[in-house]
């Protein structure tokens, strides 16, 4: 009798509607969520699902009519010398590994050097983190200024050290224009690598470092044996990442050099841009920039893969 009195006290309570307080207490998580997952919706997945749906129409600003062409926009971006593919590849490859080496290198150092005790290092840590703070627009009419052949501070530096003997317009010319967009780009990212790298140095336990210096290691021996392995992590992220922002960096290239001299700096991003809005191509721009994405997908299972071995082998060594 009890139990059956029980059962039918639950069945009640079940069955009973709940107020509008005990339905917010109980669904507030999902509705506190639900802005954030309709805006997510809204500026990312819909996007990205147009943007693929696109790639496989021959969408055009120019002809009213869209239709279906399969995989016709691939093809010809693959097949056509006349789109630049292949050439835009090889410069966006060429631009991504240097500018990130680079990047990666003098962040390396700058952080090595701030890790020591050394006066006024407080002082020196926000002077160098200072490119950091600039927006693209200002870095890059900066540089314009700076790399000016009428007048520009590092022409005059160049032509005062003797380095050239007549004034060079670095950014327009062929020979100079990737390095001296590199060299921007090296100046405005390094920071990024700088202030990872400083704050993974710091947290590395001393007693390692004690330890390789008992055992008589010299600076190289402690630098390659303890302080990058325990760096990799850090390392292995902030290169992925900024590899990742690099290949689809375009303001700065764009705000540089337009993609010339002669395309001799027109990455991947820039010849998308060139294709949807110079040329009026949408559909060719969707799937030029899901090659991009594929690319890089690529080179991220590339990249893991490498980590991966090598990691392996440093533990077997």
């Amino acid at each position: 009798m009890a139990k059956i009195t029980s059962d039918s006290t639950v069945s009640r309570r079940a069955g009973a509607r709940l107020s509008p307080a005990q339905i917010v207490d109980r669904y507030f998580f999902a509705v506190g969520l639900a802005p954030a997952v309709v805006c997510l919706l809204a500026i990312l997945v819909y996007p990205v699902v147009s943007n693929i749906a696109y790639s496989f129409t021959n969408m055009s600003f120019v002809y009213p009519d869209t239709s279906f062409i399969g995989l016709k926009n691939y093809a010809d971006i693959l097949t056509n010398s006349t789109f630049g593919f292949w050439s835009a590849l090889d410069i966006s490859v060429i631009w991504t590994v240097a500018t990130v080496s680079l990047q990666f290198l003098v962040g390396l150092i700058g952080a090595l050097l701030l890790d020591q005790a050394i006066f006024g290092s407080s002082a020196y840590r926000v002077l160098l983190l200072i490119p950091w703070a600039f927006p693209g627009i200002v870095t890059a009419y900066v540089w314009r200024w700076l790399l000016n052949d009428q007048g520009g501070f590092v022409t005059w530096l160049a032509l005062t050290a003797g380095i050239i003997q007549q004034p060079v317009a670095w950014l327009a010319e062929a020979n100079t224009a990737l390095p001296a967009v590199v060299g921007v780009a090296v100046w405005a990212g390094y920071p990024f690598m700088l202030a990872a790298m400083l704050a993974g140095l710091q947290s590395i336990p001393v007693e390692y470092h004690e330890v390789a210096q008992i055992e008589g290691a010299s600076v190289m021996q402690e630098l390659f044996s303890v302080t990058l392995p325990l760096l990799r992590p850090i390392v292995v992220i902030v290169l992925v990442l900024r590899t990742i922002w690099t290949f689809n960096a375009f303001d700065l290239i764009y705000l540089l050099t337009n993609g010339g001299p002669d395309g001799q700096t027109l990455t991947l991003p820039i010849l998308a841009y060139d294709l949807g809005w110079q040329q009026y191509l949408p559909g060719k721009a969707a799937a030029m920039s899901m090659l991009m994405l594929i690319v890089l997908a690529i080179g991220g299972v590339i990249y893991f893969r490498a980590s991966s071995w090598a990691q392996k082998e440093g533990h077997r060594g």
